[in-house]
């Protein structure tokens, strides 16, 4: 069977008793897509707030380190495929509709600026991720109009993504190159202007690309390929990051090699899920999304209030930080996403869409 990509740049054969070309630019509702976004929002909040506060050691240090540091870290790039998936299917195959893709960053920069404005006083942390989609968005959307074909474009990505990983969680392997002079001068003016590779240029880029790969025409393998895939390439993301750690190699904890294919065959399940429509999976998405705005304040608000009930209370509660604040996370996010299905409150979705 042949696969056709976006503008009929990829072509590659696959077995017919696996997979089938599947058409998805009609219009539907992906639920599976928007269950898995919001577990993915739970996500970012144990990434930003461990299960375990203050000094821990034994096992809730590394029940911390393996939360934080590896199940997690799928769901950065999870929204990322989920942004270039739903973005490029608004286009039309084999042109790139500047229209689209403008009033998508617009929208993008519009969310960005509101919540800068919104968690003025902490907590905007998280918000890194809206500018570089807009920054990956725009990239992939220029080698689009200079008709670039899809399988450079991917060398171009996977390229950025290993300078990625080299400023990352493989930096030990080029840390020893900072000793010499010119070397040293190519790093420090690489600081000043990145300041880190985890955004759109060097991580987002290769996640919205495949993102928008599967929107122009999706490859659909059997449920068993992907879940084998999917455990497959999770237990190399594992023994990868149990590696690095253990050589002391990385200087964060952003990106992995395996994180491609563990976030390309959970892609590939989040679609694969056939869930009946209900109004759930939508508010769910919304909860989500507030749940990923406005978790790092509310974090903050817990725990001084926390410590607050502790010193004058002598009642001893900060320990339960992590409980406490996912819980007033989640009240504040269910009661706001109610809020906005009420006429009077119609405003509230310009804040999650």
């Amino acid at each position: 069977m042949r696969i056709r990509g976006i503008g009929g740049f990829l072509m590659f054969s696959l077995p017919k008793e696996q997979e089938q070309l599947v058409p998805i630019k009609e219009s539907k509702n992906y639920n599976g897509i928007d269950l898995v976004k919001f577990l993915c929002a739970i996500m970012v909040f144990i990434i930003h707030i461990p299960p375990f506060q203050g000094e821990v050691s034994g096992l809730a240090k590394y029940i911390n380190f393996g939360l934080q540091h590896f199940v997690c870290r799928v769901a950065v790039p999870f929204y990322f495929v989920s942004s270039g998936f739903f973005l490029f299917k608004k286009t039309p195959h084999n042109k790139l509709d500047k229209r689209i893709v403008t009033s998508y960053c617009f929208k993008i920069l519009r969310l960005l600026g509101t919540w800068h404005v919104l968690l003025f006083i902490g907590g905007t942390r998280q918000l890194w991720y809206l500018g570089a989609t807009v920054i990956a968005v725009i990239l992939l959307s220029l080698c689009f109009h200079f008709h670039i074909r899809l399988g450079h474009i991917y060398v171009i990505a996977c390229a950025l993504y290993v300078v990625g990983l080299l400023g990352d969680s493989y930096y030990g392997i080029i840390a020893p190159l900072e000793n010499f002079r010119i070397i040293n001068l190519i790093f420090k003016g690489y600081t000043l202007a990145f300041s880190t590779t985890r955004n759109g240029v060097f991580m987002g880029f290769i996640f919205v690309l495949m993102g928008a790969t599967f929107s122009d025409c999706m490859i659909r393998l059997k449920k068993r390929t992907i879940l084998i895939g999917l455990v497959v390439s999770v237990l190399f993301l594992f023994a990868e990051v149990f590696l690095l750690k253990f050589n002391d190699i990385p200087v964060e904890y952003n990106m992995y090699l395996f994180l491609l294919p563990a976030t390309f065959f959970l892609f590939s399940f989040a679609v694969s899920i056939e869930l009946k429509d209900r109004p759930i999976y939508k508010q769910l998405r919304n909860i989500g999304m507030i749940v990923y705005f406005s978790h790092l304040l509310v974090n903050e608000v817990t725990a001084l209030t926390l410590s607050v009930v502790e010193k004058y209370c002598c009642i001893a509660v900060t320990q339960y930080q992590f409980v406490f604040s996912l819980l007033f996370t989640l009240m504040l996010a269910i009661f706001t996403e109610w809020l906005s299905r009420r006429n009077r409150f119609k405003w509230i979705n310009w804040l999650v869409s």
